[in-house]
């Protein structure tokens, strides 16, 4: 192949690295301080991996950040319960909302949940929230993560792309370094 066709590739390789994503599904989080340590966090979901629709979200609250969580709003047609944070067995709390109706299909977006909650931690405003989608049907975890502060999301490339990016790049030294060789 000549020089041309191998750059071509290599361009398109490349480019195909940066784009390519590593998601799960994606939960924004926007943070209200209301003062005295209290804060409203308010969920936007949205069903960007999943081929299959969202009947379940867990919200999970680390037993050691956060005190006295309440649900201040729930999308329609969802339900919500609240199980607060226990330092004493210790368990995490948790915000999990069930879909009575309208499930959340693949590609759609669900918005309308609010939290409010005691912040407890270090930092001088709440960290990101782990969270998992569940099957109703199986009780098994279909995807899970944190939640992501503020609206942009910042694209990671999976640790496979990685990989053969860096294996491209040491082939390609190593042909260098041959060909060097060969015209001295």
């Amino acid at each position: 192949m000549n020089n041309v066709v191998i750059k071509a590739l290599i361009s398109f390789f490349i480019f195909f690295l940066i784009t390519f994503q590593s998601n799960a599904t994606l939960i924004n989080q926007t943070l209200e301080d209301q003062g005295g340590g209290i804060w409203l966090s308010n969920f936007e979901i949205i069903n960007d991996t999943l081929s299959v629709d969202i009947e379940e979200i867990s919200l999970w609250f680390d037993y050691t950040q956060y005190l006295n969580i309440s649900v201040v709003s729930v999308p329609t047609d969802w339900d919500s319960i609240v199980l607060q944070p226990d330092l004493i067995i210790p368990d995490d709390g948790l915000v999990d909302i069930l879909a009575l109706s309208d499930l959340l299909m693949p590609l759609d977006t669900l918005s309308g949940l609010s939290v409010m909650f005691e912040w407890l931690g270090s930092t001088t405003r709440p960290d990101a929230i782990q969270f998992e989608i569940i099957d109703t049907a199986t009780f098994e975890v279909l995807d899970s993560g944190n939640t992501t502060l503020g609206i942009t999301a910042v694209p990671e490339p999976s640790t496979i792309v990685l990989f053969l990016f860096s294996l491209l790049l040491i082939t390609r030294s190593k042909i260098t370094q041959i060909k060097g060789k060969q015209h001295a």
